[in-house]
């Protein structure tokens, strides 16, 4: 986490170190705690049990943030990476990417955005 992104009332907000929380086990419970290459983390992330529609997710997040993850934390709010992408009621503070999508409303997204 690069501590000088991060903005006062996200150290004050309980949602915020939810979402930093769940966002940080899952990078670890999935082995991409330290991967900043989007080649590497599909890699990883195709190796785990976590559904198909959420894998695409993720590395869909990963894809429009990619600057973020080859720092290691976003450059915008300073959250880590790849943590924020693989916590599925996130966003990105640039509105980049919502929170995850059920799996029929993620393949219309997919045919309507052309993914």
């Amino acid at each position: 986490m690069n501590i000088s992104k991060v903005k006062l009332v996200d150290l004050i907000t309980l949602r915020k170190w939810q979402y930093a929380v769940v966002g940080i086990y899952r990078a670890l419970k999935f082995g991409v705690m330290k991967i900043n290459k989007l080649s590497d983390l599909r890699k990883k992330i195709n190796e785990t049990d976590m559904p198909d529609h959420y894998k695409e997710q993720v590395l869909w997040r990963a894809k429009q943030c990619e600057e973020c993850l080859i720092a290691g934390h976003c450059e915008y709010c300073g959250c880590d990476m790849p943590g924020k992408f693989l916590n599925d009621t996130d966003e990105c503070d640039q509105g980049k990417w919502g929170p995850m999508k059920a799996k029929p409303v993620w393949e219309y997204f997919k045919e309507v955005n052309k993914i």
